[in-house]
């Protein structure tokens, strides 16, 4: 549809330049007519372009922080990460970039994503790029919830068995994230021991 407005456009548009005046342009034959018709048909594109890209939000929730442009560039740009890489800030925060193996090759892979200060995080599973976008994206996504999760028990264990006088070494093993993250819940740990505590001085 959009392929026939297009080159019915370019030939009304080949007319009108073969004029001289506007009242010459208005006096061309079924111009006004062509001209509704052509905007009736481009509404209804238009209206299921929207549907489409609906569709593509449902599957991969992250779209919904993109815009209309934004989305038809990552849909458009095959299963790479090539358009894609532009856009991960706007569906990841605080992500500015990922590092793999051949990234623009036929076994581009994905093992670690780059936060806004510079900080890699290695994925516990590659994610291999040889699917449809969406596909490898929700497999980007829940594999940075995975790492992070196992980083954070890590994190804990790692704070629990080498105690507090090796805060600073321990810190600099994780991430900033992971780290506030770890000392928040130790502290709340820490606080829901000590108010358990009863009079006696024994817990409960």
């Amino acid at each position: 549809k959009f392929q026939k407005v297009d080159k019915e456009f370019i030939g009304l548009m080949r007319k009108v330049s073969g004029k001289n005046s506007m009242i010459e342009v208005l006096g061309i034959e079924g111009m006004v007519k062509s001209l509704e018709r052509m905007v009736g048909t481009c509404t209804t594109i238009q209206k299921h372009l929207n549907q489409y890209l609906q569709t593509q939000r449902q599957q991969f929730c992250r779209f919904y922080f993109t815009g209309d442009d934004d989305l038809l560039d990552i849909i458009g740009g095959g299963s790479g990460i090539g358009k894609v890489a532009g856009h991960l800030g706007k569906m990841f925060a605080g992500v500015v970039g990922v590092e793999g193996n051949d990234l623009i090759g036929p076994a581009a892979e994905i093992d670690g994503i780059v936060s806004k200060e510079g900080e890699i995080v290695k994925l516990t599973k590659p994610i291999t790029l040889n699917e449809n976008v969406i596909s490898w994206l929700n497999k980007l996504e829940k594999g940075m919830q995975e790492s992070l999760a196992n980083l954070l028990c890590s994190a804990l264990d790692s704070e629990t068995s080498e105690g507090r006088s090796n805060v600073v070494i321990w810190s600099e093993k994780y991430p900033a994230q992971i780290v506030i993250l770890a000392m928040l819940v130790q502290w709340s740990m820490s606080i829901d021991d000590a108010l358990s505590i009863n009079l006696s001085g024994e817990t409960k």
